[in-house]
């Protein structure tokens, strides 16, 4: 059997090109590499760092080249997909997004080249890559556990346990370290385009809600998602980056709960409005009020899985 199966394997790999043999996630990296071999002047390969296999965390960097203002001098604006391994389509927009952002990066006519051209973007297509290349909403940390990673960061009203992933870990320091501004995720499969509170609080609303509000509704312009808070569009949970990332450093989050049947054009296009309507600067009002944080939570709130 065993040599049956070896001949079987070795017929795939000479007639199959080798990416159909690839790991999803192996795939994927083709593509950034392939897109930044062809436009070395406007993007680049950039890394989290590595997960708990070891894995390269890679995306890309893109920004013009040809300017003379260093990154850390630029508005740094962060997309990252797969948090949860089983929302491929999360990766999925990355592409047709940098397409876009590429297209306006080499178009001084584009009326927004000023925006990004001066601006350096980060887009992680995927970030839990063992969930991705299983099609599993978990990460695989070193203990052999599963995690769900988007409930591994410190949470504002309840004192969980956080960063238990490599994968978390690494993007919580690229955060920190590249200034980064406003960052969105992508999830799946609802339709929405949500912004904070979505911890347990009694008040939803954080201090920039009405520029929250303002820019998200001017975003799904494209894709007609529907907007608000994380808690009153979907339901509040325990550990999620989009409230940690805009509690502990203010950056502007959003997540985009993409829609199962989604326009991945439309979709890039709404990413391309949020970036480009973002502010140089992180949130100066961004800390939650302790006092507003709900006690007394039951087994099933704080178990609440808010995709």
């Amino acid at each position: 059997m065993n040599s049956v199966r070896s001949a079987f394997l070795l017929l795939c790999a000479t007639i199959l090109p080798i990416s159909a043999l690839a790991a999803p996630y192996d795939v994927m990296v083709e593509k950034l590499a392939a897109i930044a071999k062809a436009k070395p002047a406007l993007a680049s390969m950039v890394s989290l760092g590595e997960n708990d296999q070891g894995t390269q965390l890679l995306g890309l960097r893109l920004t013009d080249a040809s300017s003379d203002l260093l990154d850390l001098e630029r508005p740094a604006y962060l997309y990252i997909g797969t948090h949860h391994g089983n929302e491929q389509l999360t990766a999925d927009v990355a592409f047709p997004f940098i397409d876009k952002v590429l297209s306006i990066l080499g178009d001084p006519a584009n009326s927004l080249h000023g925006i990004y051209a001066r601006a350096v973007l980060y887009v992680f297509p995927v970030l839990n890559v063992t969930g991705y290349n299983r099609g599993s909403r978990a990460e695989t940390a070193k203990n052999g556990r599963t995690y769900d990673p988007n409930r591994d960061y410190p949470d504002a009203c309840t004192n969980n346990a956080a960063f238990n992933l490599t994968s978390t870990t690494a993007l919580a320091r690229f955060i920190h370290e590249h200034e980064i501004v406003g960052a969105v995720t992508g999830h799946g499969y609802i339709g929405t385009f949500t912004y904070p509170w979505g911890i347990h609080t009694k008040n939803t609303q954080t201090a920039d809600h009405a520029f929250y509000d303002k820019v998200a509704k001017a975003a799904v312009a494209f894709n007609s998602y529907r907007t608000g808070t994380h808690t009153d569009v979907i339901y509040p949970a325990v550990g999620s980056f989009e409230d940690w990332a805009y509690h502990k450093y203010g950056v502007w989050t959003m997540l985009l709960e993409m829609s199962r049947q989604a326009n991945l054009d439309k979709d890039a296009k709404a990413l391309v409005a949020y970036y480009a309507l973002l502010p140089d600067l992180r949130s100066q009002k961004h800390v939650h009020d302790p006092a507003q944080c709900r006690g007394n939570l039951s087994a099933e709130e704080l178990a609440a899985t808010r995709p």
